[in-house]
């Protein structure tokens, strides 16, 4: 007899906590057939949704796009921008392989690769946050030509960098090294550049709103004739020739090159000889 109502007692306990789960939600995640709960669905559906925009996020075709927005905009602009093959990842780095650069003025810009470290929701506002590296970068101009192993740009900024001159503003740190001058003008004194090596060169860079001037907050050439450091400020023109320069040079030639060439190093010191900074 006691063991009946112990029983009892038992079952009647299991019947109340199973009541009291039901009264407050909690059920097992699948019923008794198998079937799955409908948070189970849910969480199922979500992950579905998910996977599905992460694959069109993936192969959208956005190098296509690109290509037909890039020359439409080019030939509206008057200038040339070919490429070979455009990656732009939402999630790593954008790279652009043999890219070639021309514009009405006789600029031409000719780059084996380029990695782009920049969010892309900025470059499709036109603007720039990051880092840039271009291998074997020519560029030529109608009296220059110019080529470098290796270009840099970091840690730079740009706002409206489709924008005119006088609208775009930020900072540029751009360096270049393994670099060559492949041709020049004649120049007063010093003949032409054409053949010097280019070791390096450091520049930061300045650019404000509504003002075409550039300012060269700190530069450094480092070439096989001379070091030169500069500063001052370009007032940039739509025509590169039209531009104006307003610079502070301080050069120091090397050795080799004060041996081969007196008669500039004898000039150069009759101009830096009553600056006390070495400076023109």
């Amino acid at each position: 007899m006691a063991e009946e109502i112990e029983e009892k007692n038992i079952v009647s306990e299991e019947d109340s906590e199973e009541s009291l789960e039901e009264e407050i939600g909690f059920e097992d995640d699948e019923d008794s057939t198998g079937e799955l709960s409908w948070k189970q669905k849910l969480i199922l559906i979500n992950s579905g949704v998910i996977a599905f925009l992460f694959c069109i996020v993936l192969l959208f075709p956005y190098e296509e796009l690109a290509r037909t927005y890039i020359s439409k905009y080019a030939s509206e602009n008057n200038f040339v921008l070919e490429f070979r093959k455009l990656n732009l990842s939402f999630f790593s780095t954008k790279t652009i392989d043999h890219l070639i650069y021309q514009n009405k003025d006789n600029m031409e810009i000719r780059a084996e690769s380029i990695d782009i470290d920049t969010s892309i929701f900025d470059l499709m506002k036109r603007n720039f946050k990051g880092n840039i590296k271009i291998s074997s970068f020519n560029l030529e101009l109608t009296d220059y030509a110019i080529k470098a192993g290796t270009v840099n740009i970091e840690d730079s900024s740009l706002i409206g960098f489709d924008r005119d001159l006088a609208n775009i503003n930020g900072t540029i740190n751009l360096q270049i090294f393994d670099g060559k001058i492949l041709r020049s003008p004649v120049i007063p004194m010093l003949d032409t550049l054409q053949g010097v090596t280019i070791k390096s060169i450091l520049l930061s860079l300045k650019k404000t709103l509504n003002s075409n001037r550039l300012t060269i907050e700190k530069g450094v050439f480092t070439l096989s004739i001379a070091k030169i450091t500069i500063s001052g400020y370009i007032e940039l023109s739509p025509v590169m020739k039209a531009s104006k320069l307003d610079l502070k040079l301080c050069p120091k030639l090397t050795e080799k090159y004060s041996a081969e060439r007196e008669d500039i190093a004898s000039s150069l010191q009759l101009l830096t000889k009553d600056m006390p900074d070495g400076c023109i």
